[in-house]
């Protein structure tokens, strides 16, 4: 049906964000195009078919979708290999000023250094508080001494020390 030429390759490229396949060698030539974003988190494969072997992709939550089937698994490791060439290559090459994941990618860094510089400030808010409080009920401060020594002395005599008390005086309070 289709004439296979002998020096007849499979190759895949990554253009304006999306990546082309071409399969020469697959039993039914095809040629393949997936949007980057859609790729990100999908898996290719070589699968064994009753008929030959499958390059596959399988995306998260999504059916297993056969890209061409190939008689021989040389032809469909290739392929294969082509297209962890040409994503390979896509990564190495892009800048962040020509892809947007790379600027999604670089607001998440500066979110988290905010959040690391909010949650530093606030501990250290907390640990001067407790420093605080801590400090104030083991070092009583020195006015409310003196203000509850001489309301003591003034208000009942027989509280202050070295002076006599009659026992009826002391009972008194019971």
């Amino acid at each position: 049906m289709f004439k296979k030429q002998s020096n007849s390759v499979n190759t895949a490229s990554v253009n304006e964000g999306f990546l082309i396949l071409t399969l020469t060698t697959s039993v039914t030539p095809v040629v393949w195009r997936l949007e980057l974003e859609k790729a990100k988190n999908a898996s290719f494969e070589i699968q064994e078919q009753d008929n030959g072997h499958a390059l596959t992709i399988k995306a998260p939550r999504k059916s297993l979708e056969i890209i061409g089937l190939f008689n021989e698994q040389d032809d469909a490791f290739d392929a294969l290999m082509s297209v962890s060439s040409a994503l390979q290559n896509n990564a190495q090459n892009s800048t962040p000023a020509k892809t947007t994941s790379n600027k999604k990618a670089a607001t998440p860094n500066k979110d988290a250094t905010n959040n690391r510089l909010i949650v530093m400030l606030l501990a250290t808010c907390f640990v001067i508080g407790l420093f605080y409080y801590y400090w104030g009920r083991v070092i009583p401060t020195t006015q409310t001494f003196e203000t509850q020594t001489l309301s003591e002395t003034a208000s009942d005599p027989a509280n202050r020390t070295g002076v006599p008390v009659s026992a009826d005086d002391l009972l008194k309070g019971f």
